[in-house]
């Protein structure tokens, strides 16, 4: 569900940077219509009590399978927000999986009558399968491929946790998130190949033209991530 207001025509650009060795990073081209993967200070900043967000990204579909899912539920409640998130992410024709579960929590506080700062947390538990193969080969010979040997895929299941803030206006909004700040396998993992073992950080931001006397607003959005 869309989450801004009905007469806003939304424009949103956004930047790629690094991509992990074992799937594509996480960064919808609509940034600006899932706040909440992107922050989880972002849940609860709606402006309902109930908010629902799904989105669906397809990509490179002549190299082979890449496609990610994603769904959230919120629920706001005076000045703290609860979420409950869904990710199914494929890469590659043979590929390695990403199944997450996420549950959130926010705290917004006031700090003038258009201003207020947003902090939250989330909290992951992921299962990832690989079945590349090719990678899994190069990365145990170290980087030089065996055809002789036959693996059958390599699975995980991991821990991992986000925070984030954020400030909002009625006119702009900023805002910081670092993902994965704690990741630990808790299940058996050929030398941690499926554990990416570093932080993803974000920057984002936006700012609004509210709608003219046309009944028309503008919002520009901009993340970047690396």
């Amino acid at each position: 569900m869309m989450t801004m207001k009905r007469y806003f025509i939304i424009f949103f650009a956004f930047c790629l940077s690094v991509h992990s060795a074992v799937s594509q990073d996480v960064l919808f081209s609509a940034a600006a219509n899932v706040p909440s993967w992107l922050n989880p200070a972002a849940v609860g900043n709606s402006g309902y009590e109930f908010s629902f967000t799904s989105a669906y990204r397809r990509q490179w579909a002549r190299a082979g399978n890449y496609g990610t899912s994603f769904f959230s539920g919120e629920y706001a409640l005076e000045r703290k927000a609860f979420s409950l998130q869904f990710l199914n992410d494929i890469a590659g024709t043979k590929p390695t999986v990403r199944n997450r579960v996420s549950t959130g929590i926010s705290y917004i506080l006031p700090l003038a009558r258009s201003l207020s700062l947003s902090g939250g947390s989330r909290f992951n538990f992921e299962s990832r399968n690989s079945r590349n193969l090719i990678l899994i080969d190069d990365f145990l010979d170290d980087n030089i491929a065996d055809g002789s040997e036959q693996l059958d895929g390599i699975n995980t299941n991991i821990l991992s946790s986000s925070v984030g803030f954020m400030l909002l206006h009625s006119l702009f909004y900023t805002g910081f998130a670092i993902e994965d700040v704690v990741q630990t396998s808790i299940s058996p993992d050929i030398e941690g190949f499926l554990l990416d073992k570093n932080e993803k950080y974000v920057f984002h931001g936006g700012a609004r033209i509210p709608p003219s006397f046309a009944r028309v607003g503008i919002e520009f959005d901009v993340a970047w991530s690396w």
